[in-house]
């Protein structure tokens, strides 16, 4: 009975120690006064371990302990293999939860934008699907899924990615964007009138999208690359309406009339090499890049300077 009596002692002495270590290490966190806090909230991990024969069980106090652990590391200390371990613990012991969810997520994003390591964040987008399919986001993480394996230029994965999103997701906001890089993907693949079929039914299909006028750019290369001029400058007129980047739309129209008035012979824009005016100039073949995402695309050659 007086064992049982200590341990019983022990135990709420024990709890008591943890839960001021919680209480004092928030308050640290909360003056920004980061490092101390990971240290004390480092410190109650390992008495929680202890209380526990070396592994603690899960519990609220746990959660909490591993949620800011994984926070002051990967946002303020900059400890982002700490911080991928801590959430990759959290994940481990609160499966089916909406932290667990939100952890995998920043393990994900860590590797991509933190580490720079898109193979990385590839395979932890992939676990995040494989845990939590139904999850509302899941959506957006397979779209990101397939926009790290294009950064990859491991088309075929980023293809395959994109594909199933629309198949599991018909209703999902990322699918036009999905179908918009299945053809981006057709297109540096050399698969140039498949791409056109694409962009052709995403405009007919979402005439409202902030993509449109993204696709209308896309399908001028396509038009040039079989040789329809007209057509490429057709569509970029109408690209120029609403583009977010005017300029380079411009370029693109100038380049095209240029050709036609010196009766310059057209080129495939997919070629590594072009002829200009006093010589063969070598230039690089067109870069694969997602499009819509914010960001203006590379300064085009002006139009003495012909390239499709």
């Amino acid at each position: 009975m007086r064992l049982i009596v200590l341990m019983l002692v022990v135990a709420t002495a024990c709890s008591g120690d943890i839960g001021n270590g919680i209480e004092t290490a928030n308050q640290l966190y909360f003056e920004q006064k980061y490092a101390r806090a990971e240290a004390l909230y480092r410190r109650t991990l390992k008495r929680l371990d202890e209380k526990d024969g070396g592994r603690a069980k899960p519990s609220k106090e746990l959660m909490i302990v591993l949620d800011r652990l994984g926070k002051i590391n990967a946002l303020y200390l900059h400890n982002y293999d700490q911080s991928v371990n801590d959430y990759a613990r959290l994940v481990a012991e609160y499966p089916e939860s909406e932290d667990a969810f939100n952890a995998q997520v920043t393990i994900a994003d860590i590797y991509e934008n933190r580490l720079g390591n898109l193979a990385q964040a590839a395979a932890e987008y992939q676990r995040l699907l494989k845990k939590f399919p139904n999850h509302p986001d899941a959506p957006k993480y397979a779209m990101q899924l397939s926009e790290s394996f294009f950064r990859l230029k491991n088309y075929e994965q980023a293809d395959l990615s994109a594909q199933d999103l629309v198949a599991k997701w018909p209703s999902a906001p990322e699918v036009p964007k999905a179908r918009f890089n299945i053809a981006q993907i057709a297109y540096v693949s050399g698969k140039v009138p498949a791409a056109l079929v694409e962009y052709e039914k995403l405009v007919a299909e979402y005439p409202n999208e902030k993509l449109t006028p993204l696709i209308q750019f896309e399908m001028a290369s396509c038009y040039q690359e079989l040789g329809q001029n007209d057509k490429a400058l057709e569509a970029l007129l109408l690209s120029l309406k609403t583009h977010p980047h005017p300029q380079v739309v411009q370029r693109k129209i100038a380049r095209i009339q240029h050709r036609q008035t010196v009766g310059a012979p057209s080129k495939g824009i997919l070629e590594s090499q072009v002829s200009v005016g006093r010589g063969a100039s070598s230039r690089p073949t067109r870069k694969a890049a997602l499009v819509g995402e914010g960001e203006a695309p590379a300064p085009e050659p002006e139009p003495d300077a012909v390239q499709d």
